[in-house]
């Protein structure tokens, strides 16, 4: 498996794979134009390969200090991937700058569906759980204690 940054010929297949999930169903239309434009000006994505195939992907948001999306095709999970892809994406906002005094976020966050197999994951991976959201979702906090 190899991670890389994402470009924006990588979206057709971020798409597919976001569609492929068969938790936390999109409630919108998320469109390659939408995606492109979040990553040439906000957001900043990766993708794991295995071989020439792209089986997962994690994009984070720094407007927001948030990771906007991580998913990985269902055949590959339990490989490590998702956990490489978060790590990658937690990375990055973590090193972002933000305020007058341009300091790193003290606090990241990201959103899932509630009881989901990815609810496990993040709790998993030192995620705090933190406020119920809308459409059964909740947010999940990463803070960090010392910058």
């Amino acid at each position: 498996m190899q991670i890389r940054e994402a470009n924006f010929d990588d979206i057709p297949a971020m798409l597919n794979i976001r569609l492929e999930a068969k938790e936390n169903i999109l409630r919108t239309i998320l469109t390659e134009s939408m995606v492109y434009e979040a990553m040439r000006t906000r957001c900043k994505a990766w993708v794991a390969e295995i071989g020439d195939t792209i089986v997962g992907f994690s994009i984070a948001n720094r407007a927001n200090k948030s990771v906007w999306g991580l998913f990985v095709l269902s055949e590959y999970h339990g490989q490590g991937i998702g956990r490489a892809l978060l790590e990658i994406a937690a990375n990055w906002l973590w090193q972002q700058r933000y305020g007058l005094l341009r300091r790193p976020p003290k606090k990241i966050w990201l959103e899932t569906k509630q009881g989901s197999r990815a609810e496990g994951f993040y709790q998993h991976m030192g995620w705090q759980r933190g406020e119920s959201r809308p459409h059964d979702e909740v947010r999940y906090w990463l803070i960090r204690t010392s910058i």
